[in-house]
């Protein structure tokens, strides 16, 4: 019956790029159709034919006479399967509109064709006119169908030719619309708009459209909000944010986005970030393409996130930074149980403690120690030249603080040099007040490590703070660091910062004390989930409710089995 059909009236040519749905509708427009499903079916094919994602080519050609060689077509055998034909790119069907499609008003009242870009699922921007996309009509509210009477006209009647598009300032999404739009024409990337935004454009070059936009899909699914009919314009401005500066703007997107979701129970970088390692390295992107974005996961671990090992299979044949004791040991050339007494004594600190209290060590902190000529000394010495108490200055160094660059024997003695070089760092550069016990302006760092502060380790963590200046002295009245003179508001203001961090909590040591038990039986009772307990910079700390609520507990329990 159609064997016989006469090509139309107006047979407009397809133009490079252009939408094989946007050029039926607009040569149904051309030759006066209201819409294209009286065109089609004309052209002899069936209800499903014309509502299809590809009408039937074969069919469109008898119709205009031409045998559309602009447009790619899959092969019979593969036609239905889930991929589809787009300007010679075959992309799967996810990724691109089915029913509703957006547009530029600006591109069609230019060029007077619908461009394929806008079929695809991201094309939220139109890079060229720098204006959101319309997937609504601005008159009726409803989504544009390819079933409409015209190229700009909606079912309702308005014609959006005209219609004010929103404009957008966002350079960085502009950006990446660019990126699809010229992978999809196969041309090359414009380097002056894009490599001012900090963009990778060199690893982005070797990127395929389809990994672009399995990309862009995969944010998508990871988004903490994520549904099936999403804020597509949210996750092209997230991926956009990712690539920009890179890799600053993805390690950022790792901190803020998925650090609050990481896994501190694992010790691993891969583990503690799994959702977006899988989503990103383990799904099928193609490994050389990404690779530039798994280089740039190792390095977030190593100079940013710093709280997980990194695991050698992941460096790619460089070393970690953070690493725990045989890490350590290996690196530093030494045996790991002496590496712990070095430990123990104070004279390497520990980065951070995991959830499962293992120490983590960073490689660069450490220090090239060597034995060397000079005094050693005990620690009530040590104290003495430094003017500290000795309990304070035995907190010191065991959380770490302490920096020694020379080997003592036995490893618990103070070298001299180590001492000297603190005490320098604390007074060094600090102006000459004459205080007199009448000025209540100032108070002195002696006067301060003789309040009661709560915990050592505040009192350990406030010389520290000194010593690095986060806390400046207003000037010193002697010689010694206990002269060192602050503002009273000042001061007080940090110990309560300070303070605030150990509200409620007290260290492993003196939980120990009051339950009458060693170190190692509280780290038992807390793997046992005896009592409540978190890992801060400073160590292992109690909290203190649950610890008196376990020692109430406790005691009742041993009066009932003494009765």
């Amino acid at each position: 019956m159609f064997d016989n059909v006469q090509p139309l009236v107006v047979t407009p040519q397809p133009v490079p790029f252009e939408s094989y749905k946007g050029y039926i509708l607009r040569v149904a427009e051309a030759n006066g159709y209201r819409s294209i499903h009286g065109m089609l079916r004309h052209a002899g094919m069936t209800e499903n034919e014309i509502r299809s994602a590809t009408p039937d080519p074969e069919k469109l050609k008898r119709l205009v006479g031409s045998d559309l060689s602009e447009f790619d077509f899959l092969s019979e055998k593969t036609k239905h399967s889930r991929y589809q034909v787009l300007s010679g790119h075959r992309i799967p069907s996810l990724y691109l509109r089915s029913k509703h499609t957006r547009v530029c008003p600006c591109c069609i009242a230019e060029k007077g064709y619908i461009s394929s870009f806008t079929e695809l699922k991201y094309a939220v921007v139109c890079p060229e006119h720098k204006i959101e996309t319309i997937e609504q009509c601005p008159s009726c509210g409803k989504g544009l169908d390819v079933f409409r009477p015209g190229l700009t006209k909606c079912q309702c009647g308005y014609d959006f030719k005209h219609a004010k598009a929103r404009e957008v300032t966002n350079h960085t999404v502009i950006g990446l619309m660019h990126i699809l739009k010229a992978k999809l024409e196969n041309q090359d990337l414009d380097n002056s708009l894009l490599e001012p935004l900090g963009f990778p454009v060199e690893a982005i070059a070797k990127l395929s459209l389809n990994t672009v936009l399995s990309l862009l899909y995969r944010l998508e699914g990871r988004s903490a909000d994520a549904q099936p009919n999403g804020d597509l314009m949210a996750t092209v401005t997230l991926a956009a944010s990712i690539f920009t500066n890179w890799p600053r703007g993805f390690h950022q997107y790792l901190e803020e986005t998925q650090g609050p979701q990481a896994d501190m129970a694992s010790t691993g970088l891969r583990k503690q970030f799994l959702p977006i390692y899988e989503t990103l390295f383990k799904n099928g992107l193609p490994k050389d393409e990404v690779a530039f974005m798994y280089q740039a996961f190792v390095e977030f671990g190593q100079s940013q996130w710093r709280k997980a090992l990194i695991h050698p299979k992941l460096q790619q044949g460089g070393t970690s930074n953070i690493v725990g004791i045989y890490g350590l040991a290996q690196a530093l050339s030494k045996q790991p149980a002496t590496l712990r007494k070095m430990v123990a004594a104070g004279l390497i600190p520990v980065h951070t403690v995991n959830a499962k209290g293992q120490a983590l060590f960073e490689v660069t902190e450490q220090l090239v120690f060597e034995f060397a000529a000079g005094q050693s000394l005990t620690i009530k010495e040590a104290a003495e030249r430094l003017d500290l108490p000795v309990a304070i200055l035995n907190v010191y160094r065991q959380k770490g603080y302490y920096q020694a660059h020379f080997m003592t024997n036995p490893m618990k003695l103070f070298h001299e040099r180590d001492v000297e070089r603190l005490r320098s760092e604390l007074v060094d550069g600090v102006e000459f007040i004459s205080n007199s016990p009448q000025d209540i302006r100032y108070i002195s760092l002696k006067q301060i490590l003789l309040k009661k502060l709560g915990p050592s380790v505040i009192k350990a963590a406030l010389i520290e703070a000194i010593r690095v200046r986060e806390i400046v002295p207003a000037g010193i009245a002697g010689e010694k660091p206990g002269d060192l003179l602050f503002q009273r508001s000042q001061i007080d203001e940090a110990i309560s910062r300070l303070a605030q961090k150990f509200s409620g909590m007290i260290s492993s040591e003196d939980a120990g004390e009051i339950l009458g038990v060693d170190a190692k039986v509280v780290k038992s009772l807390i793997k046992a989930s005896a009592f409540e307990a978190c890992s801060t910079d400073y160590g292992i700390y109690v909290i203190e409710e649950s610890l008196v609520g376990f020692n109430q507990s406790s005691m009742q329990e041993y009066s009932v089995n003494r009765a």
